[in-house]
């Protein structure tokens, strides 16, 4: 064991050498991770808290969060027409999408075999899963509206020399159609999870996609000052968010874009670079690492688990945190392990 920890730390110094990792971003991730097992897991009691009720108010942002950092990374990809790290990207994509859900299903099989018919329904559960990312593991609906948003603009990029034009008119015409798709979509219970939320992700995979062409970021090093004070009105408008919301779908996305766009600002030009010692970079880079494969893994944790060890099912503060720590250690060797081959991706 000591052998992997010396590996896996020796792997992550060569990648913040390598790549320039934006720790603040990182950090963003890790605590929108576990902000995401707190909102699953925690039972009612705890949510009264006062710490725990600001994480479930914030809880429209997680996601969107999400969808605009992916897509702020895969501009230059995408832009390129870079067909190798486009593959690449799938791949990544991909291999937990279908990976993960098979194996929990073999594995509950296979746990319950006495009590399991193998009918019809154990086959549509599988295939439905895969289909739409959203049946007994809902978690990957996540990746399905991700892969179907990147297969478009790629379409878009590789069909028109000015792609960027029709992705700006695309931008606003979702905004007028999307309540209308959103709410006709209600009858349909098996796409609700994925489907129905399809649009409302464009458009905050949209405002990525053109902050990573603006170049956003590295335009705001010099005026850190000044960007800091975004987190301002980023706060108001959560704070109302809940009161804004009841005006229409439509408003709510544009306040949570908007919120999203002052907390990715704000969390990336977080001024790392003031701490001289490597040391500082690397632990904080440890420490934030593997939230794609918590995401992926922690409910599975928790439904595996949970029959063995009853405190995971407790649905308080501390049962969330070590689902969060038993998913990291799992990713972290995981990772370790096949940090040479494609199967990686499932923990990264």
């Amino acid at each position: 064991m000591i052998k992997i920890l010396k590996k896996s730390i020796e792997s992550h110094r060569k990648i913040l050498i390598d790549k320039k990792i934006n720790l603040g971003i990182e950090i963003l991730r890790a605590y929108i991770c576990f902000s995401i097992i707190i909102i699953h897991f925690l039972n009612n009691e705890e949510k009264n808290k006062i710490f725990m009720k600001f994480i479930f108010h914030c809880y429209p942002f997680y996601v969107p969060t999400f969808f605009l950092i992916s897509f702020y990374f895969s501009y230059n990809i995408i832009s390129s027409k870079n067909i190798k790290k486009i593959k690449e990207r799938f791949i990544k994509i991909l291999v937990p999408y279908i990976i993960w859900p098979l194996f929990l299903w073999i594995l509950t099989i296979t746990l319950n075999y006495k009590s399991i018919k193998f009918n019809y329904e154990i086959i549509r559960s599988i295939y439905m899963q895969l289909l739409i990312g959203y049946y007994f593991y809902r978690v990957f609906w996540f990746q399905f509206d991700l892969i179907i948003i990147t297969i478009f603009i790629l379409i878009v990029r590789f069909s028109f020399n000015n792609y960027l034009i029709f992705l700006r008119i695309i931008g606003p015409c979702l905004f007028f159609i999307n309540e209308y798709y959103y709410n006709s979509l209600n009858i349909y219970n098996d796409l609700i999870g994925s489907i129905r939320p399809l649009l409302i992700s464009f458009i905050y995979s949209l405002t990525g996609f053109f902050l990573g062409h603006r170049f956003i970021i590295k335009k705001l090093q010099n005026i850190k000052f000044i960007a800091f004070i975004l987190i301002i009105p980023a706060f108001i408008l959560i704070y109302y968010n809940k009161k804004l919301i009841e005006i229409s779908i439509s408003v709510n996305v544009l306040i949570v874009d908007i919120v999203i766009i002052c907390l990715f600002i704000c969390f990336a030009l977080i001024p790392f670079e003031l701490f001289k010692k490597d040391i500082i970079y690397r632990i904080v880079k440890q420490l934030t690492s593997y939230t794609g494969g918590i995401y992926y893994i922690h409910v599975g944790v928790k439904r595996t688990l949970s029959t063995y060890y009853k405190i995971l099912s407790f649905g308080d503060f501390k049962s969330c945190a070590i689902n969060y720590l038993i998913s990291y250690f799992i990713c972290f060797v995981g990772s370790t392990i096949f940090q040479k081959t494609k199967l990686k991706y499932l923990f990264l």
